[in-house]
């Protein structure tokens, strides 16, 4: 990695260059990254790096291990937070808070983690103090309702490095983007016309690739009256959709509870930040988005995330990943006995379920991380679509079927999202 990493800055069109934010610091040509000296909760380490369009450091070899270790120890660090979300005792349970991979591909825990019954968070050991341990990571817990048991550390943010450019409003990520009131000072317009606007910039309507970029676009239009903006997505058929900046739609946060239809989406940028099937002749506010280098050029990627698949069942007691389903067996469907599912999101987030078909007289009972009861769902036969958020990153949901079933008992179907 780190050879493709001085080989694209040895071949950088002339007047480019890797760089960071200006209060954050370049680390191994491509690590961006600042400490944060006061101790924190997880939760509000976790707030603080989102807010600045990244997350808590992830680490992904063993180069990078050492300088953020001396990045974090030179600045007075002991012990910090790190993103990295661990949901089992091996190392394919630890998912990195970016969506980056799992720490089967490089890991440095102290012998004897990961251990769950430690907690679902990390730190990372870079005091001198730890000795043969210093710069390895271990369980540590997070979670807390009121409990002053759980500890507040120092922690370090990491957000994604960009190009040097001088024409852009936002520079985040090796792109370039505008807002519409920059542009047309806030005028309303319709995907064809600001499809337009956007290309006097040699730019296109955004594109969103990931979770973090959500959080970022959102940080954009904090403090304003801008409620939604238009995306540069197209649809392909109902349920399908396209980037027309020809990136790859990899990424999908469309609400699972909107059931309108158009040709383009939308984004809530004043709520959640999901997004909404719209006709492409509504008038809204627009972001225009523009790569600042070829994608020869691109900042060096990582393994994918791999999904938690569900057993054939879908009624089991498996761990389940947000973005995922599940559902009743079969699908849509009534099973004779006790479902029970463990729902997932990295580390930032919390777990948004989404119940899109509810057909039945079972009940659906929502636990957070302590076991307290944060959703009770039964007595009626025909719901409306629900939606209930987690407080934390972990929920345990049970569904219990009907004594007697009907014929027409179906079951239910759910999404999940991070959130």
């Amino acid at each position: 990695m780190m050879f493709s990493i001085l080989l694209s800055l040895l071949f950088l069109p002339k007047g480019l260059c890797i760089l960071c934010r200006s209060d954050y610091t370049l680390i191994n040509g491509q690590l961006c990254l600042k400490y944060f000296s006061t101790p924190a909760l997880h939760a509000v380490a976790e707030n603080n790096c989102k807010l600045n369009g990244g997350t808590l450091v992830t680490v992904k070899n063993v180069i990078d291990n050492v300088a953020i270790t001396n990045f974090a120890r030179a600045a007075g660090g002991i012990e910090i937070w790190m993103g990295l979300s661990i949901f089992g005792n091996s190392v394919v349970n630890g998912y990195f808070d970016d969506a980056s991979g799992i720490t089967a591909y490089f890991n440095n825990y102290v012998p004897g983690y990961p251990s769950i019954s430690s907690g679902f968070c990390a730190t990372m050991l870079v005091g001198d103090n730890f000795g043969a341990n210093q710069g390895k990571w271990r369980n540590a817990n997070c979670n807390h309702q009121n409990n002053p048991a759980i500890k507040s550390f120092t922690y370090v943010c990491e957000v994604p490095p960009t190009y040097s450019a001088s024409s852009c409003e936002i520079n985040y990520g090796g792109n370039c983007y505008w807002r519409s009131k920059t542009l047309v000072n806030g005028a309303l317009m319709n995907f064809v016309d600001a499809t337009t606007v956007c290309a006097q910039r040699g730019a296109k309507l955004a594109s969103i690739h990931s979770k973090i970029e959500v959080d970022f676009i959102k940080q954009q239009y904090k403090g304003t009256n801008v409620k939604a903006i238009m995306l540069g997505a197209q649809a392909v058929s109902n349920t399908t959709y396209i980037w027309t900046d020809s990136t790859p739609y990899n990424f999908n946060y469309i609400n699972p509870l909107t059931f309108q239809t158009g040709g383009c989406l939308m984004m809530e940028v004043g709520g959640n930040g999901l997004w909404n099937q719209i006709d492409c002749t509504r008038k809204l506010d627009f972001l225009c988005k523009k790569k600042i280098a070829p994608t020869i050029f691109a900042l060096p990627e990582r393994p994918p995330i791999p999904f938690v698949i569900l057993d054939s069942s879908n009624c089991n007691q498996d761990f389940v990943m947000a973005s995922n389903t599940f559902s009743s067996y079969p699908a849509y469907d009534t099973p004779s006995v006790v479902c029970k599912w463990q729902l997932l999101a990295l580390g930032p987030y919390r777990v948004g379920i989404f119940v899109d078909f509810w057909q039945t007289n079972g009940v659906l009972d929502v636990y957070d991380v302590f076991g307290t009861n944060i959703g009770h769902y039964g007595g009626v036969f025909n719901r409306y679509p629900f939606s209930l958020f987690s407080p934390f990153n972990v929920a345990r949901v049970t569904f219990t079927p009907a004594n007697s079933g009907t014929p027409n008992d179906k079951g239910f179907h759910a999404v999940i999202l991070p959130i």
